[in-house]
């Protein structure tokens, strides 16, 4: 599996498990034979730690790992099963959003797409390029030219250079 960091955030999984907090408190008691100050600190982060892998092991977050390891093999249906669990439990998880929208746009459901990301706030998905991308084409697809160019004019001044994105636009004036 690819590395966290290389994935934009939506497709991150849960995987901060705590353990790395649970072993500096124990570093920091044995630390504390030398330095009587860290046996105060050391518990502190044990206990963090420990309802760190509480709350990783959670339902919702269990829901959400799956449906992004379904996504990355191109099981949409099942992806959408798993997210409309995590929706269930929290209807404004952003991640679940967006991943259910990415779905919809490979299932040429633009429309779906595009009501799915306008749950998602305008700064999130200003932030992401592949989702502008996206909801650009569903507003393209679904003739709605107006919106579409508006995001790609938003996005040519990002990328001035791209060829794609130009053509995109032309197809706005059409």
């Amino acid at each position: 599996m690819e590395n966290n960091r290389n994935k934009p955030f939506y497709l991150q999984g849960n995987k901060n498990t705590g353990k790395s907090l649970i072993m500096a408190g124990i570093f920091l008691t044995v630390l504390a034979l030398a330095v009587p100050f860290f046996i105060l600190v050391a518990p502190i982060l044990i206990v963090y730690g420990v309802i760190v892998v509480r709350k990783g092991k959670s339902e919702l977050n269990t829901f959400l790992d799956e449906a992004i390891e379904l996504y990355e093999k191109n099981e949409g249906v099942k992806c959408l099963a798993k997210l409309e669990k995590v929706l269930e439990l929290d209807k404004d998880n952003t991640k679940a959003i967006i991943i259910s929208a990415l779905v919809k746009y490979k299932e040429e459901e633009y429309t779906e797409t595009i009501k799915l990301l306008g749950r998602i706030s305008k700064d999130v998905v200003s932030n992401a390029l592949d989702i502008q991308l996206k909801l650009a084409d569903s507003y393209l697809k679904t003739k709605d030219y107006k919106n579409a160019e508006v995001i790609y004019k938003e996005l040519l001044k990002l990328q001035p250079k791209s060829e794609f994105i130009k053509k995109a636009l032309q197809q706005c004036s059409l």
